[in-house]
């Protein structure tokens, strides 16, 4: 299941053919601080309809070309691989495993033995931006311990969070076609904006302590 650098960097190189420069004015989410609370059923309801409405738009319009799926077949079979193994000891997380893809940084989510737990990191194009823990919720998306929550609508991701008292659909193009997870380590986790290692070696800690990993499941005689 490892997954080198290099493959990492084509992973990117292939996102950047796949989109414009002009679209990155669709992506800038207002910047204000972040707020304490998780959004509201009534505000996830609103969002949850938005996110399935920006697909359908990607996919019949002149953009579609975004979403489609640039892995090969044995990355295919890999990820497939890791999500049949951990659907039979922890099936709700299942859906949601691999390095989902997007523009400029990638949602890797990854298992625990822990039920109904995950770990998330994201990477940008400079490297390691944070981990996260979550729980899976009714199956169809995760709570963060960012204050966030993850929606799986299919194949994609959304993420929602609130900012300034008010809720957003972080972004414009949606994460898509998860690849193998790749194992976390400081080479892996590296970022070129970091002077320090400390929150690399922090991640890595509450990683562990999560008991997530990017191995497939110990079978239990």
């Amino acid at each position: 299941m490892q997954i080198s650098k290099t493959q990492l960097s084509g992973w990117f190189k292939k996102l950047s053919k796949a989109l414009t420069a002009s679209l990155l004015v669709l992506l800038l989410t207002p910047i204000v601080e972040a707020s304490d609370r998780y959004p509201t059923e009534r505000e996830m309801q609103q969002l949850r309809s938005e996110l399935s409405r920006k697909i359908q738009e990607l996919r019949s319009g002149e953009f579609s070309n975004y979403l489609d799926d640039y892995r090969t077949e044995e990355e295919k079979q890999q990820h497939q691989l890791l999500v049949n193994a951990w659907s039979k000891v922890n099936p709700s997380i299942a859906p949601f495993l691999g390095m989902w893809s997007g523009y400029e940084q990638s949602l890797a989510i990854y298992p625990s033995s822990i039920q109904g737990q995950v770990c998330i990191i994201e990477i940008s194009e400079v490297g390691f931006s944070h981990l996260a823990t979550g729980i899976v919720v009714n199956n169809e998306e995760i709570r963060t311990s960012d204050r966030r929550f993850i929606l799986r609508n299919g194949t994609y991701l959304g993420s929602i969070g609130v900012y300034g008292d008010r809720a957003f659909l972080e972004g414009e193009i949606p994460w898509k076609t998860p690849y193998p997870l790749f194992v976390p380590s400081p080479s892996t986790l590296r970022n070129e904006e970091v002077e320090s290692e400390e929150q690399i070696k922090q991640a890595l800690q509450q990683f562990e302590e999560a008991h997530c990993s990017a191995s497939l499941p110990i079978r239990r005689s």
